[in-house]
């Protein structure tokens, strides 16, 4: 995602101009601070792509990450309720 936002949007906006300006622009962009009219007038047809690619994707990692600690946390649960179990018999 940082190459290709680089790649196309890069030679004409200050944010993603260099790897690191675009990596603090997309961290901001998580947080909800995204500034998509500039990239529409840049690339009208590829930014809603990227755009919304990326928030997408974005929020599939967030999800899953909930989901792996509310997993790794029932699994914890379940393995010392177990252990208490054997313990009493």
């Amino acid at each position: 995602m940082i190459i290709s936002c680089t790649v196309i949007f890069g030679p004409k906006l200050y944010d993603f101009t260099f790897l690191g300006n675009t990596m603090m622009t997309l961290f901001k962009m998580c947080f909800g601070d995204s500034d998509y009219e500039p990239m529409a007038e840049v690339a009208p047809v590829l930014a809603p792509v990227f755009y919304y690619a990326f928030q997408i994707s974005l929020r599939f990692i967030i999800l899953n990450t909930f989901i792996a600690i509310v997993m790794r946390t029932y699994d914890n649960l379940r393995q010392e309720r177990q252990l208490t179990t054997e313990a009493m018999a």
